[in-house]
């Protein structure tokens, strides 16, 4: 009797340590999720590696400034539509 509870505890234990979790269960993955951020005229956004911006409208223009005191690159949707796709 003694023999058979230790394995279904050690057995208990395996399965307890090799669990998936949700994330692995679902396919999602929190580092691939990719967030879309509507641009608005005249504010200004920062990206990060990995981020890109779409025109939504043919006439979308954006202006590019770099700071190179602070080496930060700042984005400003001047006419028309765009998003960025942050990862």
């Amino acid at each position: 009797m003694k023999k058979i509870l230790i394995l279904l505890t050690t057995l208990l234990l395996v399965l307890n340590f090799t669990a998936c979790s949700k994330d692995d269960v679902t396919g999602e993955n929190s580092k691939n999720i990719e967030v879309i951020e509507a641009m608005m005229i005249n504010e200004n956004y920062t990206l990060s590696i990995g981020d890109k911006i779409s025109k939504l409208t043919d006439d979308a223009r954006i202006q590019i400034s770099q700071n190179s005191k602070e080496d930060q690159t700042v984005y400003t949707l001047l006419v028309g539509e765009a998003e960025i796709h942050r990862k």
